[in-house]
């Protein structure tokens, strides 16, 4: 009996990690273009990832850098950050902070990140899979983070989808009457 290898060969990533990474970069993309949409100053920290359509989330992102908002220790965590709008007019603070939570070993990271943005008049929201909201829960009701507990909102991907999807309509609509 013989076992034989091919040089060239190359395992293929399964499917679902394909779709996983895209489905984490698409609802970046769409919390990016929802601020774009309401004129907020929008960053992320994914910027080279592919969004769809070949589009980059660097292509809809409205900022390229951090504004230096605060102290450089506070900058650098919240670089981490998935998807920040910031205000458009006069100085440039933090105003919503969306993190992607599309696996659930991630939740106290996107939790942590987001709180380093606690003394900032900010809103967190953690955007994940409907199957995520129990361990949100269950995870938002512990300290440190009970304490901050109506600054968050769990939103799951069909909803802000949904969202992206009236308020894209919306725009088309208002761009025709209000030209």
């Amino acid at each position: 009996m013989s076992i034989y290898a091919l040089n060239d060969y190359k395992a293929e990533k399964k499917p679902q990690e394909k779709d996983k990474i895209r489905m984490h970069s698409f609802i970046e993309g769409i919390c990016l273009e929802l601020g774009n949409f309401k004129d907020f100053q929008t960053y992320t920290a994914d910027s080279s990832v592919l969004y769809r359509d070949n589009i980059h989330l660097n292509q809809i992102a409205t900022m390229k850098e951090l504004p230096l908002f605060s102290y450089p220790e506070i900058i650098q965590e919240a670089k981490r950050i998935d998807v920040i709008w910031f205000n458009a007019k006069g100085y440039k603070f933090p105003q919503k902070v969306f993190e992607v939570v599309d696996s659930i070993g991630t939740l106290n990271g996107a939790f942590n990140r987001s709180l380093q943005l606690q003394d900032f008049r900010t809103e967190f929201f953690i955007v994940a899979p409907e199957k995520h909201r129990a361990k949100y829960n269950q995870t938002i009701d512990l300290a440190p983070y009970n304490i901050n507990k109506e600054r968050f909102t769990f939103i799951n991907y069909e909803e802000i989808t949904e969202l992206y999807e009236n308020t894209a309509k919306v725009n088309k609509l208002e761009s025709k009457l209000f030209k």
